[in-house]
């Protein structure tokens, strides 16, 4: 059965780019250590993996990636989610022995609402870090400054210049948006000591709330799309998923229909 929009909107399942993705190994992660090329890593967990886009591409970095989600979401091809390696299971109230415990990095766009409790648990279970893609909004909001900014502030936000688009219930490589997205990294304190001295200097006595921002040019999603997205976005989506380009170009001719009708019954 394919979840309502209420509901899709309710668990927030907007599948991330893999071009965003791509981004932090290729460009924060590399900035973080001072290292050339991409950062690769041995484990990592993605605990609110949806439809499998972030943790997929992932995979191109790391040797053992396991994908969780609280819901175990179908596809167009009549499969589910648990049948290409998910583990259905709620991140946030899962007991620790049943969690992949010993990861190095846990990495996921999380839901809005339950990005403090994701973030909480995770930093709790990394070895090395942490890294949410999120909107910048998450900057924003007292208790939110309280419990995130003030207690366990981000190591790095590294800000997006060009928009991230994101669908809820698949992934349109042509689609547009109007939001701004960052990803918000988090150190373990032993990774911390390697944090490349530039950043490290910066952090020395800072004040609280201070932020070290990190601006991700534009040209990335062009950067790092590749052909293999394409087949991701078709295999990977919710049956009868139409991208946001279609829907557009749909409500366009109704509405020119609408506007000939009455315009033809003022005639």
């Amino acid at each position: 059965m394919t979840p309502s929009d209420k509901e899709l909107r309710r668990l927030e399942l907007f599948p991330t780019p893999p071009w965003a993705t791509r981004v932090l190994f290729e460009f924060v992660l590399p900035m973080i250590y001072g290292e050339r090329g991409p950062i690769r890593i041995e484990s990592c967990r993605e605990p609110a993996a949806g439809l499998g886009h972030m943790a997929e591409t992932i995979k191109e970095y790391c040797a053992h990636v396991l994908m969780s989600d609280v819901a175990d979401y179908p596809l167009e091809d009549g499969s589910r989610m648990s049948e290409h390696g998910l583990v259905v299971e709620d991140f946030i109230d899962a007991p620790d022995e049943t969690s992949a415990e010993g990861c190095e990095w846990y990495i996921t766009n999380p839901p809005f609402k339950e990005t403090e409790e994701f973030l909480r648990r995770a930093l709790k279970l990394a070895s090395r870090g942490v890294a949410l893609l999120q909107k910048q909004t998450f900057q924003t909001g007292g208790e939110r400054y309280r419990e995130v900014y003030v207690e366990s502030p981000p190591d790095l936000v590294a800000q997006f210049a060009e928009r991230v688009p994101m669908c809820l219930g698949g992934y349109d490589t042509r689609a547009s948006s109007d939001m701004d997205y960052a990803w918000f990294i988090w150190l373990a304190p032993g990774e911390r000591r390697l944090f490349c001295n530039w950043l490290n200097q910066r952090r020395v006595n800072a004040p609280t709330g201070w932020l070290d921002v990190l601006l991700i040019p534009p040209g990335q999603r062009e950067a790092y799309f590749r052909e293999s997205d394409l087949e991701l976005a078709e295999k990977r989506r919710l049956p009868g998923w139409i991208p946001n380009q279609k829907i557009r170009k749909l409500r366009r001719l109704i509405h020119a229909e609408r506007d000939a009708r009455m315009m033809g019954g003022e005639s």
